[in-house]
């Protein structure tokens, strides 16, 4: 008890907590914008160039011919197999913008790609 008869308050003082209150919201969008990728998602995955040529890539298969284009952006795998049901084949030359070695020579049906992230992002025509 103080001199005059009362007790004297204890605790937070009250101005205190009214400007803590007041800066939370603006302290929690701080920490959630510095926190972006923090869900544990792990590296974001960079988006992909494919080299699209302006004009067809005529391959001539054993059943019949198409635009080698369409295989653009295919998983590797998925790739193969749309090429070998119309009775082409598929030469991996290049892997993330490096090339790879290969042995030359010509076979008639055989597409020569670029592949990224296991997909077909460049083509480079019949060899």
């Amino acid at each position: 008890m103080t001199a005059t008869g009362t007790v004297p308050r204890q605790g937070v003082d009250r101005l205190r907590v009214a400007g803590a209150v007041r800066r939370a919201p603006a302290l929690l969008a701080g920490i959630a914008l510095l926190c972006g990728g923090c869900g544990g998602e792990g590296k974001p995955k960079r988006k992909l160039a494919i080299v699209r040529p302006a004009a067809p890539v005529i391959v001539k298969c054993a059943r019949k011919s198409f635009d080698a284009r369409t295989i653009l952006g295919f998983k590797g795998a998925d790739a193969r197999a749309a090429l070998e049901r119309r009775g082409c084949t598929m030469r991996v030359i290049e892997k993330r913008g490096h090339p790879v070695a290969h042995a030359g020579g010509y076979v008639r049906g055989r597409v020569d790609v670029g592949v990224a992230q296991q997909q077909v992002v460049r083509l480079f025509g019949e060899s």
